[in-house]
């Protein structure tokens, strides 16, 4: 893999995965959402991976229900040569508080200060990271996000966008909908 753009040497990640799972129950009564299982590995393992794939060597995961068992649960997953560290969240800190969390435990570990790629990890996708992170630092952007269409934005929440891709608004949830 090449050094440009899109594999920046000092790019950390991070998978968010410090959330409840409500909406998996009765599943995540049982089981902690980033370790459901999908063809025999853990669901966040596949997020790894991608941050793999676009060149992130340390990363961080927020953790909080039954925080042991994602530890355990991944770190038979970690693709070799990346190094993750986990960070516990004995409340939740919502998204931002999570990478702010994430932030000063990479920056504490590896002392990096280069951009952040930042995953859910629950959830499956494969955009073309390569591209959106070369795109980013073609527009030196301060913050990046990869979008998709999805029919259900008016009940899960929706992001505003102009004809330029550039985001305008974060319209959120509805509220007492789910």
């Amino acid at each position: 893999m090449g050094e440009g753009p899109a594999t920046l040497r000092s790019m950390i990640g991070m998978v968010l995965g410090a959330g409840l799972g409500t909406r998996l129950r009765p599943l995540t009564d049982r089981l902690p959402k980033p370790v459901v299982p999908l063809f025999d590995r853990p669901l966040a393992a596949y997020a790894l991976e991608r941050l793999f794939a676009a060149g992130v060597r340390d990363a961080v995961m927020n953790t909080h229900h039954r925080a042991g068992e994602v530890v355990r649960a991944l770190e038979a997953h970690v693709p070799e040569g990346m190094r993750p560290r986990f960070g516990h969240e004995p409340e939740l800190l919502g998204t931002g508080g999570g990478i702010r969390n994430a932030l000063s435990i990479l920056r504490n570990d590896v002392g990096g200060g280069g951009p952040m790629l930042v995953i859910n990890g629950d959830v499956l996708f494969w955009p073309d990271l390569e591209s959106a992170l070369a795109l980013h630092a073609q527009l030196g952007a301060v913050a990046t996000m990869v979008l998709r269409e999805d029919p259900r934005a008016k009940e899960l929440g929706a992001i505003e966008v102009d004809g330029g891709g550039r985001v305008r608004r974060l319209l959120g949830k509805p509220e007492g909908e789910l």
